[in-house]
């Protein structure tokens, strides 16, 4: 499974765009486009923003599906994953 493909990287800006596609099986027919940014507040640390944006079929369900899902990966692996490593 193909979540996403990256467009474009732009370091200096910590910025990440991803596109993908969200098939009917997982809530669309959708296309997705999703930035990953990284800001730089209170001396060491940082905040991840996420914005994902679709379009075509997408209801309610598939976006507390996504939230869900976005918080499972961010929240409680990456920013876990990341602090124990300091």
């Amino acid at each position: 499974l193909q979540w996403y493909a990256v467009q474009c990287y732009l370091p200096a800006q910590k910025k990440l765009y991803l596109v993908g596609h969200l098939a009917p099986e997982f809530g669309g027919p959708s296309t997705t486009s999703m930035t990953l940014s990284l800001e730089e507040f209170d001396g060491d640390r940082c905040r991840l923003s996420i914005h994902d944006a679709h379009l075509g079929n997408v209801d309610q369900k598939t976006i507390d599906s996504l939230s869900s899902g976005w918080d499972q990966i961010f929240r409680e692996g990456l920013k876990r994953h990341v602090e124990q490593k300091s």
